[in-house]
């Protein structure tokens, strides 16, 4: 999700969603710029959800060990590790 948000912050994200959703998918102005603010919204309340998720419920140390083992896992499927 954070790179959703840098993609946000940057401005290209804006003009491209908009164009996409405006000409490929032919929604009309009001829907389009509905769907880009509900984008917005959700860039904003999903971190301080996971940080509430995180710090209350799941614990720091496991969430960190968790998401450790995980971005491993994808990495090593990612450049096609065998596993034994």
């Amino acid at each position: 999700m954070f790179f959703c948000f840098v993609i946000y912050l940057s401005g290209v994200f804006v003009a491209i969603l908009v164009l996409y959703l405006t000409q490929w998918l032919r929604f009309n102005k009001d829907l389009a710029t509905g769907v880009y603010h509900g984008f917005v919204v959700l860039c904003y309340v999903m971190p301080m959800f996971g940080a509430i998720l995180a710090d209350g419920y799941i614990g720091k140390y496991k969430l960190v060990y968790c998401h450790n083992i995980n971005v491993n896992y994808m990495l090593m499927k990612h450049l096609k590790f065998e596993f034994v």
